[in-house]
This record gives C-alpha cells, structure tokens and sequence, in this order.
C-alpha cells in the first residue's frame, strides 16, 4: 500500500512540475515580445477607432490620432482617445504606421526601426507577417 501512495505523489510532484514549466516556461511558440503586444495594443485600437470615425487615421495623422484629436484633413466628425498615450519600442523610440491601400488586406502596419533606429535594416520589426 505504501508504494502506491508513493508512486501517486511521484506522479502527481511530475504532473505540478510539467504544469509549473509551461505555466512560468511558455514554449517558443508562444513567447510574446514587448513589441507583439505593443501591435496588438495598437491594432485593436486603431480597429476601434476606425468603427468609430469611419476610416482608420491617415499616414500623416499616424499613431497620435489614438491619443490627440487630429489637426490635418481628414478630421474625424466623432473623434475619441482611445489610448492614454502611444507606447514606444523596447529602445524609446516612437513606432512607425502607415496606412495602406483601401483594398490591402493588413490596412496599416506598424513598425519598430529594431535597435539600430534606422527604417530599412535587417533588426526593423513590422506588424505584417513575413512575405
């Protein structure tokens, strides 16, 4: 009898132990960057701002018409913060957004300029997959 409440707490130590690493150890395939989260911080917003005005904001316009009533045309009718502030990237440096083609299916992207601040370069990250 002692040796299988034995083998049962081996077991259940195991099973807590597996469940402790994926819990605190997420696989590569789910690890998350500062920047993933930041895009979908960004593109549910800028999804919410377009319900509410009726087009996303003009490459011009860019991120800040999630924080700041536009001052250049188009100008939102029924314009509304929808963030406190535009978070940066892991180095301090404001993302970049361009509004795409009407008939493009992405819409807009965001991107980092990576480590190095220069648009263009290997370390850039975009909100778009990879082509």
């Amino acid at each position: 009898m002692k040796d299988y409440i034995l083998v049962f707490l081996v077991s259940c130590l195991v099973g807590a132990g597996y469940c402790y690493r994926d819990l605190l150890l997420p696989s590569s395939g789910c690890v998350t960057t500062k920047e993933d989260r930041d895009f979908n911080s960004l593109g549910a917003s800028l999804l919410t701002y377009q319900k509410r005005v009726g087009h996303l904001p003009t490459t011009e316009q860019g991120l800040k018409a999630l924080v700041e009533r536009p001052t250049v045309p188009s100008l939102p009718k029924r314009w509304k913060a929808m963030m406190r502030e535009v978070p940066c990237d892991r180095w301090g440096r404001a993302y970049r957004y361009i509004r795409l083609r009407e008939g493009d299916p992405g819409r807009f992207e965001i991107w980092s300029a990576g480590k190095d601040g220069i648009d263009g370069t290997e370390d850039d990250i975009s909100s778009l997959p990879p082509e």
